[in-house]
């Protein structure tokens, strides 16, 4: 908008000897994503949780599609960042009874932080745990992005059951709408031990399987791309009703997992 406002497209333009249109540029599109920023009051905060929070980086694209979801639905946005693994148990750790079961345990209030080293204090496996918890309690949506290995896997279904429980907004890209599915598995249809095949190849439930065609030792450049056809097994399902009852949907693919089929 600056730049529109210093007439740079006009100079440029005269330098590169290139016409401009009537009414050109149009800026009002630009102009309504800047008047909706700046109007912009009330915060949303989403919990991001994966295993590569320390550089977030990683995360860049769906950094990205949060802020300008944000800027439509004129929110102030705000990540709150949690590794998986924190999300899990510690080892010898013993859990307040709560009401609410196990994925909305209700962390008594932060102590202190264990003894530093070198000046700095590292907090105990104990105390990363309340924190994870106490961030993910204050989201008003969560967020599971994609990822590869077992690392973080069983913190990040714990935070699949606490959103579905709590109702609260989940969001589950590739991995994470895999993650999705494993805990609805678990916890809902009571196959206790479902996995990933990705993940455990010999457990009994395999919820989700390798695509036949993908290979399960080498993992550049061996997923499944471009349109796909998927075809509705029910045909009064939820999905299919999502999708206007059509017999087969067609979607873009980057993959090398699928939901396996149950009956």
């Amino acid at each position: 908008l600056l730049l529109a406002e210093q007439k740079a497209l006009q100079v440029i333009c005269k330098k590169l000897k290139i016409f401009i249109p009537r009414g050109m540029p149009r800026m009002d599109v630009w102009q309504q994503i800047a008047d909706n920023w700046d109007s912009s009051k009330e915060e949303c905060k989403i919990a991001m949780v994966g295993k590569y929070t320390g550089l977030t980086d990683s995360y860049l694209s769906v950094i990205k599609s949060l802020e300008h979801a944000s800027v439509a639905a004129k929110r102030r946005l705000k990540i709150l960042w949690i590794n998986a693994e924190d999300l899990v148990m510690p080892e010898g750790g013993v859990k307040e009874n709560s009401e609410d079961g196990p994925a909305s345990f209700a962390p008594s209030p932060l102590k202190s932080l264990s003894p530093s080293h070198g000046g700095v204090k590292e907090p105990t496996p104990m105390e990363k745990y309340e924190k994870a918890w106490q961030t993910l309690k204050e989201a008003d949506g969560v967020l599971v992005p994609g990822g590869f290995g077992s690392r973080g896997v069983e913190g990040k279904i714990l935070a699949a059951q606490y959103a579905r429980e709590k109702k609260v907004p989940y969001f589950g890209i590739c991995l994470g709408l895999q993650i999705a599915a494993i805990e609805y598995a678990r916890n809902v249809l009571g196959l206790k031990n479902a996995n990933s095949a990705e993940f455990d190849e010999d457990v009994e439930h395999k919820v989700v399987v390798y695509m036949p065609e993908i290979s399960k030792t080498h993992m550049g450049g061996t997923m499944r791309l471009g349109s796909r056809a998927t075809k509705f097994v029910h045909k009064d399902c939820l999905l299919a009703k999502l999708y206007g009852n059509d017999e087969e949907v067609h979607e873009r693919h980057r993959h090398r997992c699928v939901i396996a089929g149950y009956k």
